[in-house]
């Protein structure tokens, strides 16, 4: 074992982790300064990720054997950092409901003392024990500058989008902000079995026990999230001499100008593209090194993904698939002359299907609704410019231009030239012995099923299953296949072979440019006309507003910090009839427990009938029923109590309502979409100002269209 590298990784938790003792028992305070406070973020942060992640990965070693080189080493720890940590708190709330923001820094230490069990500092041990570290890297070359270059590039590009608007980059991310709002208000976290749970931890982590602003979080820290590919990235990379080669398999992540678009939202997909990109680097890496451990890796990373993103569920199944098939001899075998190993394994899975059930629901749902429409469905050879999608939204992209455009943007000049590679010169390719084992099969059996999703379902089926999100994936699986082809082509004679990877990074240049065009058109989303008016509100209304609008809901809520009651019926600014019945049903006073105070009294009232009807009223069954219904009119007394001081706070407080109308930008980067010219017959004339005696303009701006009325 490389006791040296051992030793240091002792050391740094020893450091650490006494230096978190101060941050355990003296939490952030609210005016602390703020670079004070990043400073200790930060530190938390290390503490957090890095250490538990870097312990697990010298664990792994040890228990599979393996002697890992740095690049090696520092990959399998930046995919743990993402995975098991989030998952190691959620299982921990499961199954032992327990929560603090002070957990996680005692599961540092915990992994802390598994390392230690596993790497004991006696002489006899180390001796015994395998290899953890190999400095060496032979058959390697050099890659820091093409590293650095495309760090740089990518760097570059994600601060371009982040810093481009205030707002954050979508509608998405403030549900998830305020689904997170609530459960870290509650002192919860998502279950592993409900939607999406690993965000959850994951958020929990930064915002809870590193004391990052949620906020801050989810504009300025996720979109980063992107970059942790790149590691990986250079288990391929450092295999080629040539740096335009390391370049071009550095700039993978840049697959196209959606998917990279999509890497840096805050939403849970940006977390799974930047797995799942790592899971193929680890592929291809198992494929080049005939490593079966990083095989392996992949299958896990993948299945730990499906907690990120359910769409992890289709490279999983073609891992699954890759698996039985070219492993399926030395599975038998193994089972035959390892029975009790076999049973045991058997007994963890079975006693622990509640972590397969999300993805087993999730295809067998998915599967069910399909075939369901294969059954009576029809051809659209209209595609893409025609469709309708799952939601039932009209989402085609009209003309030969829109079509282009459809392409350009969901697939990508860089995975079109390599298809066109594939075309030309198949021959060459289908020889190479790479094409023919299972990290390949994974690859190219998960292109095709994406494929089927993007462009056969739709087609043939009629089913659009977000078919642009598939294509993008799609165009990544593709792309994956790079590595492969540069080492294809010292078979291919003439000037294609040197010039291809230029034409590759050209092409994931132009993809730069379409994200960053597109990021610059989401700025139109919430205009800076609309957070003008948002922090006018805010600073010159009273708190106790309630502001009907439609299509402004975010806006309202998360920068003028008012409570919105939405407008589905866009003729309310016109139609007075219809404006009168919302306004009216609204100025009702409203107590959300009375339905469930008459459902539980007539309840009550039924089975006290039963039970004074009975002939035995003198057994243990009528006094426990008559116990239940107690427990339920006491319970039906405490809602009673409730409502009476919900009525006697509305007595004293006086809400005053509001009414605001934002017309949407002709800039925004969805308004030329079929569904949203559908939705978006914004009123030309408002019937508030024909009443000056019920309505009164206080906020004007005709230029943007942005205006505001007090009810009165």
């Amino acid at each position: 074992m490389n006791h040296i590298f051992t030793s240091w990784i002792f050391r740094v938790n020893v450091v650490f982790l006494t230096l978190s003792l101060f941050f355990l028992f003296a939490p952030i305070q609210g005016d602390e300064s703020r670079f004070f406070r990043l400073i200790v973020s930060s530190f938390l942060l290390v503490v957090i990720f890095v250490l538990p992640s870097i312990n697990f990965t010298a664990i792994l070693s040890r228990i599979t054997k393996s002697t890992f080189d740095p690049v090696e080493f520092f990959s399998i720890t930046t995919v743990f950092s993402l995975l098991l940590v989030p998952l190691l708190l959620t299982l921990e709330t499961d199954f032992f409901h327990v929560l603090s923001p002070q957990l996680p820094l005692l599961n540092a230490a915990l992994s802390f003392a598994l390392f230690s069990f596993f790497f004991k500092s006696n002489k006899k041990n180390t001796i015994r024990q395998a290899h953890l570290l190999e400095l060496s890297q032979p058959h390697t070359f050099s890659y820091t500058t093409s590293f650095l270059i495309s760090f740089g590039i990518i760097t570059t590009t994600i601060f371009s989008i982040v810093t481009a608007y205030y707002p954050l980059p979508d509608l998405d991310p403030y549900y998830w902000i305020k689904v997170f709002q609530d459960q870290f208000s509650r002192g919860v976290i998502s279950s592993l079995t409900s939607h999406r749970p690993l965000f959850s931890s994951l958020t929990y982590l930064f915002n809870q026990s590193a004391g990052v602003d949620l906020y801050a979080f989810f504009k300025y820290l996720v979109p980063f999230f992107a970059l942790l590919p790149i590691v990986p990235a250079i288990l391929i990379a450092r295999r080629f001499p040539e740096k335009i080669l390391q370049t071009s398999i550095f700039l993978i992540p840049i697959v196209n100008g959606s998917f990279f678009l999509y890497s840096t939202m805050p939403i849970p997909q940006s977390i799974f593209n930047s797995v799942l990109i790592a899971a193929i680097f680890f592929a291809l890496h198992g494929l080049l090194s005939e490593k079966k451990l990083y095989f392996l890796l992949t299958g896990a990373i993948l299945f730990l993904g499906f907690f990120y993103h359910e769409m992890s569920a289709i490279p999983l199944f073609a891992w699954i698939l890759s698996w039985i098939l070219f492993e399926r001899k030395n599975i038998v075998d193994f089972a035959k002359k390892n029975r009790l190993v076999s049973w045991l394994i058997f007994i963890i899975i079975a006693t622990n299907l509640s972590l397969f059930t999300p993805i087993l629901f999730f295809v067998f749902i998915w599967i069910k609704k399909i075939t369901a429409i294969i059954v009576t469905s029809s051809p659209n050879f209209y595609f893409p410019a025609k469709y309708i999608n799952i939601d039932g939204n009209d989402v085609g992209w009209q003309g030969l231009f829109g079509v282009v455009q459809y392409y350009a943007f969901y697939f990508g000049p860089a995975a079109l030239l390599v298809v066109f590679s594939f075309i030309f010169f198949g021959k060459i390719f289908s020889s190479s012995s790479l094409f023919r084992q299972r990290e390949s099969f994974f690859l190219l059996t998960s292109l095709f099923i994406f494929f089927l999703i993007s462009d056969i379902f739709p087609r043939l089926f009629n089913i659009a299953l977000l078919p642009e999100r598939s294509l993008g994936f799609a165009s990544l699986f593709i792309l994956s296949l790079l590595p492969l082809l540069f080492l294809s082509f010292k078979n291919i004679r003439g000037v294609f072979a040197p010039l291809f990877p230029f034409l590759i990074i050209g092409a994931l240049c132009i993809n730069i440019g379409a994200a960053l065009y597109i990021n610059t058109l989401k700025s139109y989303l919430i205009t800076p006309a609309q957070l003008i008016s948002a922090q006018w509100i805010r600073t010159n209304l009273p708190a106790n507003r309630v502001i009907f609008s439609s299509e402004n809901h975010r806006l309202l809520t998360f920068y003028s910090n008012s409570t919105v009651a939405d407008i589905t019926d866009l003729r309310f600014y016109s139609d007075k009839t219809i404006a009168e019945k919302i306004l009216r049903l609204s100025h009702q006073q409203k107590y959300p427990n009375t339905a469930t105070i008459q459902k539980q009294l007539k309840v009550s009232s039924d089975a006290l009938a039963d039970l004074s009807n009975s002939s035995q009223l003198l057994n243990v069954d009528f006094q426990k029923s008559l116990q239940v219904e107690s427990a339920r009119l006491t319970d039906t007394i405490r809602l009673v109590e409730t409502e009476l001081q919900s009525m006697e706070t509305q007595k004293n407080t006086q809400i005053l309502y509001y009414i605001y109308h934002a017309a949407p930008s002709k800039k925004n980067p969805y308004a030329n979409r079929p569904y949203m010219q559908s939705e978006n017959n914004q009123p030309t004339s408002f019937i508030f100002d024909q009443y000056p005696e019920r309505f009164r303009m206080i906020y004007s701006d005709k230029e943007n269209e942005i205006y505001l009325w007090e009810v009165l």
